[in-house]
C-alpha cells in the first residue's frame, strides 16, 4: 500500500462509495469489497462518517480516508510519505493509533520530520542524509545521530 504526502481523495463521493470505488480499481473480488471497506473504515475511525461526502471532510479526515484506501486490501508492506504533514495534534495521535493496529498485518515505512511524534508509534528509525543511509536506530539512537549530523543554527552553542 502507498500513501503519498498530498493524497487526493475524490470529492464527489461518500467515504464508503470512495473506498468501494478504490477497491474495484485495485481489482478486489466483488464478494470481498464490502468486508474490506468496513474493515478499513473501522481501523481508521471512519465508520461514523461512511455516508459523509469526502469533499466536506476536514484535511485530517481526508488523510484518514486516504490511509483507509492505502490499507484497503491489507497490504503486506505499507509506505506512507510524510504522513503527519499538515495534521493537527489530535489527528496525529489518532493516526499513530491506526498505525499500531495496521502493524499486525503490514510492515510499515513512514517518512517524516517530526521525530518526537513518530516515536509514539515507530519501533525503528532509518536516518538518511543526502540519500545515504546513516543508520538504523531506536528513537534515542536516531536523535543522537541526527544531533551529530545536522548543521547547527547560527547562534547555537558550538557554531
Amino acid at each position: 500500500g502507498y500513501l503519498p504526502e498530498a493524497a487526493a481523495v475524490e470529492p464527489g463521493m461518500t467515504v464508503k462509495e470512495y473506498l468501494k470505488y478504490r477497491a474495484n480499481l485495485k481489482g478486489e473480488m466483488q464478494k470481498k469489497i464490502r468486508h474490506r471497506v468496513l474493515e478499513a473504515m473501522e481501523l481508521c475511525g471512519l465508520s461514523a462518517r461512511a455516508d459523509s461526502w469526502t469533499g466536506s471532510l476536514s484535511q485530517g479526515l481526508r488523510k484518514r480516508v486516504a490511509l483507509a484506501d492505502a490499507i484497503l486490501l491489507r497490504p503486506r508492506f505499507l509506505f506512507l510519505d510524510d504522513l503527519l504533514a499538515g495534521l493537527d495534534a489530535e489527528t496525529r495521535a489518532s493516526v499513530g493509533r491506526i498505525l499500531k493496529s495496521v502493524s499486525s498485518f503490514a510492515a510499515t515505512v513512514v517518512s517524516g520530520h517530526e521525530l518526537e511524534e513518530l516515536e509514539a508509534f515507530a519501533a525503528r528509525f532509518i536516518v538518511l542524509k543526502d540519500g545515504r543511509l546513516l543508520g538504523a536506530k531506536t528513537a534515542a539512537g536516531a536523535r543522537t545521530l541526527l544531533t551529530a549530523v545536522l548543521p547547527r543554527k547560527e547562534g547555537e552553542a558550538g557554531s
